[in-house]
């Protein structure tokens, strides 16, 4: 009998229905995870309000910012465990891991970004269960909710901003934004001392 799951489905410009369809089975390299925190981007906002264009045919999963449970593992995974709580990295932010830019460790300039096994993947945090590769996958501390883990992206690029322009406890800094990122970089230049 083939398992179902629910998935938030993104059909247009403020159209999302929850629907039915297959739970996933995780290919080789992959694991299944069992969702229990997304975030709410920006880019989510936008692409509900219909301010952007998508490069998915409707109906479309969004929700890159997840949290959840390791439920399954396919071929070849010995990193994780059934079980095992997780943070998980954007899969439209992979980068293909040959070029010039990916071997430099600029993963945001690869032409390739997104593109798994040849085909565009895209994270599903807002269904209940999604299928992304095993090295996306961070084992979190028991001391981090999952909420928070969702939100390790946001928290990864404040860390980026600061130490790029090593901020330190005599600066004072001035942030433009009210977003997630802008707030969790706070929340860490803070925790920098500045």
């Amino acid at each position: 009998m083939e398992r179902k799951m629910k998935a938030a489905l993104f059909y247009g410009e403020k159209d999302i229905r929850i629907e039915e369809k297959p739970t996933p089975n995780p290919g080789p390299g992959e694991v299944l995870i069992e969702i229990r925190s997304a975030g709410i981007c920006g880019s989510d906002l936008h692409n509900y309000r219909g301010n952007r264009q998508s490069v998915w045919d409707n109906p479309w999963e969004q929700g890159h910012e997840l949290s959840g449970v390791v439920s399954s593992l396919g071929d070849g995974v010995n990193n994780l465990s059934i079980g095992n709580r997780v943070g998980v990295e954007a899969e439209h932010l992979i980068g293909c891991g040959s070029c010039v830019q990916c071997r430099m460790g600029d993963y945001h300039l690869c032409s390739e970004r997104g593109i798994v096994n040849g085909s565009r993947h895209a994270s599903h945090g807002f269904s209940s269960h999604d299928v992304t590769l095993a090295s996306n996958c961070f084992v979190l501390p028991d001391r981090v909710r999952f909420d928070q883990a969702a939100l390790l992206d946001c928290y990864a690029c404040g860390i980026h901003a600061v130490n790029r322009t090593a901020v330190t406890p005599a600066d004072t800094i001035v942030i433009i934004g009210a977003g997630a990122i802008a707030m969790t970089l706070g929340q860490v230049a803070k925790a920098y001392g500045a």
